[in-house]
């Protein structure tokens, strides 16, 4: 995982790019006001070039199988696991906020995935059909009777 302090970039169109602003941001730790690491900003063809390549990502994201999304997610929370004391470390010198409060909030975002996953596996088993199911009937019967 690279350093906090290395990751200045914009990530666009797949690839981390340098800004090409002559304009600088400057992430600060609110606890104590020192400068974490300082982004050089994108310009605004930049920030269209990563508008247009979020939009067609969007689209093949939007075509891919629930089985290939799965993946991504359990790939993304085995990394969120694997590199958890450099997250945790990253979330506190961000917000200012503590350790235990920055593990809880990496926890939510695992639990987030855990719970998707439960509800996703329970609804392949439900039976299509069976007592439990609402039975199609013809709008007319649906309809209430106003004699």
């Amino acid at each position: 995982m690279p350093r906090y302090e290395d990751l200045n970039q914009s990530f666009i169109h797949g690839q981390w790019v340098e800004g090409q602003s002559e304009r600088t941001y400057d992430i600060v730790n609110p606890y104590n006001d020192s400068v974490i690491t300082t982004v050089r900003l994108a310009t605004a063809r930049q920030l269209e070039e990563a508008f247009e390549s979020a939009e067609q990502a969007q689209r093949e994201w939007a075509a891919t199988s629930a089985e290939e999304r799965k993946d991504v997610l359990r790939k993304a929370a085995e990394y969120l696991q694997a590199h958890r004391p450099e997250i945790v470390n990253v979330i506190v010198r961000e917000t200012g906020g503590t350790i235990v409060k920055a593990n809880f909030e990496l926890n939510q975002t695992l639990a987030i995935r855990a719970d998707w996953r439960k509800r996703s596996c329970s609804r392949r088993s439900r039976p299509s059909s069976g007592p439990n199911r609402t039975k199609k009937r013809p709008s007319w019967r649906m309809t209430p009777n106003t004699d």
